[in-house]
C-alpha cells in the first residue's frame, strides 16, 4: 500500500491473491483450499462471484485474483473506493463504493459493481447499507 501524504489522503493498493485448486476434482480426496463460512466480497469483490465454491471456483480450480485498490478519504467522515480484480480464467471485476460516517459509530455505505465474464458476458449490482458498530452507538456518555 502507498499512502501520498496530500489534503485527500489516497491509498494505492496493488493485490494478488492465489487459493491452491484441486488438481484432480472427481477424486474422493479435496485438495482445494476451502473459505468456510468466509466473507468472501472483502478480499476478492464486492460481488461475491469469483468465490462461491470450495477452491473458489466452479471447477475448484483454485483462485488467482490480481487487483489494483484505490481509496481517497479526505476526512473522517467519508471516503471513497475503486477495485479493479482480474480474475484469471473468471472474467474482470470492478467496484466503486463509499462510506460517510452520520454519528460516531454508525455510517451510510452504498455502491455498485460490474462483472465481466471470461465469454465477455456482464452481470452488475448497486448496493446500500447502514452499518453500525453497537458498542459505539449504544455507548453513554
Amino acid at each position: 500500500t502507498f499512502s501520498p501524504q496530500t489534503s485527500l489522503h489516497p491509498q494505492f493498493t496493488l493485490w494478488y491473491d492465489r487459493l491452491s485448486g484441486d488438481e484432480s476434482p472427481t477424486d474422493d480426496t479435496l485438495q482445494t483450499f476451502s473459505t468456510l463460512y468466509a466473507t468472501n466480497h472483502k478480499f476478492y469483490g464486492t460481488m461475491d462471484i469469483a468465490c462461491f465454491t470450495t477452491g473458489c471456483s466452479v471447477d475448484n480450480s483454485g483462485l488467482d485474483d490480481f487487483a489494483v485498490k484505490i481509496q481517497v478519504g479526505p476526512s473522517e467522515k467519508w471516503n471513497t473506493n475503486l477495485d479493479a480484480h482480474l480474475f484469471l480464467g473468471l472474467g474482470e471485476e470492478v467496484d466503486l463504493w463509499g462510506s460517510t460516517l452520520l454519528f460516531p459509530g454508525l455510517s451510510l455505505k452504498g455502491g455498485g459493481s460490474l462483472f465481466r465474464k471470461s465469454d465477455s458476458s456482464m452481470e452488475g449490482w448497486g448496493w446500500l447499507m447502514l452499518d453500525a458498530q453497537l458498542g459505539t452507538v449504544l455507548q453513554k456518555d
